[in-house]
């Protein structure tokens, strides 16, 4: 039986298929990410005692308040900046 020969594949379907499967990849890395922090909570809420969960709470408010200062965009910029050089002084 003959088949017609395959169009070609449009450029925009392929863009568009990666970019819902690097979507996909990323909510699921998320959601594994949010996963381990809940199982690791639940297991802290077993080791420690209630004064102790008040400290560990303490340190990680302390923790996340410094990464929020820390992260400028830097990065982002940098990788945005095809042209971007490293000065000497």
């Amino acid at each position: 039986m003959y088949q017609a020969p395959e169009d070609p594949p449009n450029h925009l379907t392929v863009i568009s298929s990666r970019l819902v499967r690097g979507s996909a990849w990323m909510v699921a890395m998320r959601w594994t990410l949010r996963g381990v922090g809940l199982v690791s909570t639940l297991i802290l809420v077993r080791l420690l005692a209630p004064t102790d969960f008040g400290l560990v709470a303490t340190a990680m408010i302390v923790v996340g308040f410094l990464d929020a200062i820390l992260q400028t965009g830097v990065d982002l910029a940098l990788i945005r900046n095809a042209e971007a050089t490293i000065q000497k002084s």
